[in-house]
């Protein structure tokens, strides 16, 4: 019973990470395309996904805006390894992580 209690816990507070984040919108796509093209909704979706499970296991989930592409670049190898990723999951994640970066950079203009 403490162990499924703690599971709930744990659950709701990355939970509550993800909800800070911003889920691609289908608007997105059009940003990306711009970097990635041939990019879908559904793979920015995916990125988001693996994002919030697998990197919320280690640490607080940044905002794609705290780091430039650049250091995404460098710090995703870093923490594939940690958190499982494959070289398919990682890209997506940087996927996702750079057209959000360039989302946020234009609702602050």
């Amino acid at each position: 019973m403490k162990k499924f209690i703690t599971a709930i816990l744990i659950s709701a507070v990355l939970s509550g990470c993800a909800a800070m984040l911003h889920a691609p919108a289908e608007a997105d796509v059009a940003t990306a395309s711009q970097h990635f093209p041939g990019i879908t909704y559904e793979s920015l979706q995916k990125g988001y996904h693996l994002y919030v499970t697998k990197c919320s296991g280690c640490h607080r989930l940044y905002e794609p805006s705290e780091h430039t592409g650049e250091q995404w670049r460098k710090l995703l190898p870093e923490m594939a390894e940690r958190a499982k990723l494959n070289d398919e999951e990682q890209d997506l994640i940087y996927k996702y992580l750079m057209t959000m970066t360039e989302s946020s950079a234009g609702e602050k203009n």
